[in-house]
This record gives C-alpha cells, sequence and structure tokens, in this order.
C-alpha cells in the first residue's frame, strides 16, 4: 500500500523535513499535523536515538506509509576516485618497477633463450627472500610461495630445474587439476578460470607463471573480441586477488610478443634477448620494454646450472648503434623513435598523417620518423580513399592459430 491509498493521502508539505528532524534530534510533530503521518513522527521522536531508524521503518510499514514518497531515491551518480581510493590504495609492487601486485605481466623471449628459467629465478629469489636482479631490496619475506601452470608440458625439466636452483619442490605449486597433477587448469573455461582464482584467494602467492600463454588458450590473441575473452578474466582474477599473473610468451621476428594485443593487457613488458649468440651465446639483455611507469635500466643476464648472474652492463646487437644502411650518423633520437613507432604500431594500423602529426608532438623530426620505419621495416599501404597508412609486418604465426605447429614438436626447454 502507498502513501496515496492511507486515509492520509500524499505526505502533507514539508513532512520530510520533520521526519529528518525527529530522526536526528527526536522534535515532536507540529501542532496541524494529523493522521498516520502524525503518528509516525511522534512514534520516531519518542524513541531512544538508535532505535528511531528501525522504529521507522517498522512503524511506516504498520501505518501503510510509503517511504519512497517520502525519501525518493537520489539519482544513480557513477562513483568518483575518492570513492574507490580506500579500495586500491597506492601501486605496490613485487619487483619494484618490472611486476607490479594485482596486475599482468609479460615475460617474452625467443624459442629456447630461457623464459622458464628466467621466471624460476624470480621465484627462487622470492623463496630466499634475496634481493631482485637489478639489486633493489626484496620487501617480502622468505619462504615466499609462486604458482605454475605448466602449459609446456615439461614437468621433469621445470622440476630439475628447481632442485638446481635451490628451489624445495614444495614452494611451486602447480596450477593444475585436483584430480590430475599434470593436466594444466584451462583458463579458456569458466570451471577452470573459477579454479584459478580459488587457488590464488587461498594460496596467497607473489607470483603466478603461465607457462606459455601461447599453449594456455586456442583463441587468436592478435584479434580483439578473443584477446578481451582470454585477458579479461585474468585481469579480473589478478586484481581481486592482489597476486601478480606473469604470461609467458614467445617473440615474433619484429621482437613483439606473440598476439600483439597481449601488451595492451599487461601492465609490463619483459624481454629477453639473446642479442649477439654467435659471440656470446646465453648472454642476454633482460629490458622492461613497456610500462606504465618510468622504466627501469635494462640488465645484462648470464645464465648458468645455479641460475643467473645480473650485472648493469646490457649486451647490445651487433651494428646496433648504426642501424641506418647509409652514410653519416643516425638521429640521435632514433633508439627513441623506433621504440615509439612501434608502440603506436603495435595496436594496429595508424594513417601516416596522423603518425607524423603525433611524431612531431613527442619531438621526433620526419627524418628520424622514416629511418625509424626503415629499421622496423614498416609496410605502406593505401586505403580506398589514396590515404597512406604504415603497419607493422604481420608474420603469418601471428595472425594464426599456432598451437597445431608447436603441439607437433616435441616439448622443448623454453
Amino acid at each position: 500500500m502507498n502513501a496515496r491509498n492511507t486515509p492520509g493521502g500524499a505526505p502533507p508539505p514539508g513532512f520530510t523535513e520533520k521526519l529528518r528532524a525527529a530522526l536526528e534530534f527526536g522534535d515532536p510533530p507540529e501542532p496541524g499535523t494529523s493522521g498516520p503521518f502524525a503518528t509516525l513522527l511522534d512514534r520516531v521522536a519518542n524513541s531512544p536515538p538508535h532505535q528511531r531508524r528501525d522504529v521507522l521503518l517498522r512503524e511506516a510499514a504498520a501505518l501503510g506509509i510509503d517511504l519512497e514518497a517520502v525519501f525518493p531515491s537520489p539519482p544513480l551518480m557513477p562513483p568518483t576516485l575518492a570513492d574507490v581510493a580506500h579500495l586500491v590504495g597506492s601501486e605496490k609492487w613485487v619487483w619494484p618497477g618490472w611486476i607490479g601486485e594485482g596486475v599482468l605481466t609479460c615475460l617474452a623471449a625467443r624459442e629456447g633463450v630461457g623464459k622458464t628459467r628466467f621466471g624460476l629465478e624470480l621465484a627462487a629469489r622470492l623463496w630466499r627472500g634475496q634481493d631482485w636482479p637489478d639489486g633493489t631490496a626484496n620487501e617480502h619475506p622468505a619462504q615466499s610461495t609462486s604458482l605454475w601452470i605448466p602449459f609446456d608440458n615439461h614437468l621433469s625439466q621445470l622440476t630439475g630445474a628447481a632442485k638446481n636452483f635451490g628451489i624445495p619442490l614444495h614452494a611451486i605449486y602447480l596450477g593444475t587439476e585436483p584430480d590430475n597433477h599434470q593436466e594444466p587448469l584451462s583458463i579458456d573455461s569458466v570451471e577452470g578460470l573459477d579454479l584459478l582464482n580459488t587457488y590464488l584467494a587461498n594460496l596467497k602467492p607473489k607470483l603466478a607463471f603461465i607457462d606459455t600463454i601461447t599453449y594456455g588458450t586456442s583463441r587468436k590473441t592478435n584479434q580483439a573480441d578473443e584477446a578481451a575473452a582470454v585477458f579479461g578474466p585474468l585481469m579480473r582474477i589478478a586484481r581481486e586477488t592482489g597476486v601478480a599473473i606473469v604470461m609467458i610468451s614467445h617473440l615474433s621476428a619484429q621482437g613483439e610478443p606473440l598476439g600483439r594485443r597481449i601488451k595492451g593487457a599487461c601492465r609490463t613488458v619483459i624481454t629477453l634477448d639473446e642479442c649477439d649468440p654467435e659471440n656470446e651465446p646465453g648472454r642476454l639483455r633482460v629490458q622492461v620494454t613497456k610500462s606504465g611507469w618510468k622504466k627501469p635500466a635494462p640488465l645484462g643476464a648470464t645464465a648458468n646450472d645455479l641460475g643467473f648472474t645480473f650485472d648493469g652492463s646490457p649486451p647490445t646487437k651487433p651494428g646496433a648503434g648504426h642501424p641506418l644502411p647509409r652514410s653519416g650518423r643516425p638521429p640521435v633520437k632514433l633508439p627513441e623513435c623506433v621504440e615509439w613507432l612501434r608502440s603506436q604500431l603495435a595496436i594496429g594500423p595508424q594513417r601516416l598523417s596522423q603518425l607524423r602529426t603525433d611524431a612531431e608532438k613527442a619531438g621526433f623530426t620526419p627524418p628520424t620518423l622514416y629511418a625509424s620505419r626503415a629499421q622496423l621495416e614498416v609496410e605502406e599501404f593505401q586505403k580506398d580513399d589514396g590515404r597512406k597508412w604504415w603497419r607493422l609486418p604481420v608474420e603469418e604465426s601471428d595472425d594464426a592459430d599456432v598451437r597445431p605447429a608447436f603441439e607437433t614438436a616435441s616439448p622443448q626447454w623454453r
């Protein structure tokens, strides 16, 4: 029953203010207020302060007064940053500048470079309470655990390397099916994602590795809708559990993680690059190639049977300082422009006129922009309107389902 159907009719003028006064200060009804509304005011005002709201709800229902007519619901408004600041807090890190808590990170390298071994190096440092590779203090308690989803089907290699790295086997938990410890959880199914969420919420590891994301999903992550179906749930799970999820990925010929949209889903992208395998086999350049914050300085890394040693003198590719096949000095800002252009085209083809405008705003001259295009082997094409566009060269493996080719090969150390 609403107020219009009660003997007292609709709320009298000023009744909302009078009811607020009764609730807050115990003010009695003024003369002239009659019927069920006066009764409600009187009963609320004469109740103990801590009981007035309960009395209001109970007595309004008993008197047939519709409180929605008295206190209309305010219009629905979106929250502000102030509403969520206490929920999200400030940015938190597992490895400061490299791996953030509660977000996705991509660890990418070419086949055989040592992606899995590098992940185990980080897990070992967590367990031992050892400083991070760049010398940053490890703020986490010793014996912090990690979780591993072994999509690459190399449990024997993983076990052997963990022993060599000095990691107790019980320090690495497996993201596998409860009734089949060799079957990785499916991140393509609701059931598998729910189980992953449960594992992370219960275990609260500092790091969770998906090794590799190439094997972990049958979806084509270079396509927007399928990438969202893969990365969206993982982003939510990382956020809700506070766990850093590290997706291990292969690199394309252009030095990008396979399925370029992975970069947009990750807060940071870490790459391992064997710059000069002929002269320095196993010597790696470790760097953050994409970040929402200031990028830390690259590191040099050398693998051995017991893990990695790190230094502040990362290797570079032969001739990297002179990438242009012409005489004269290369543009001063060429390396920065190459990275800028790669990041612009990684999200998809861009119109050349807009690229030139944006490059100028970023401080790059047209010669530097075109030199960067040559270094990246950027393709130029025209649309029906005659306007020129640029795009990164597309590898067949980046636009096709690469799983069958991988799955026909014998398991390798990646």
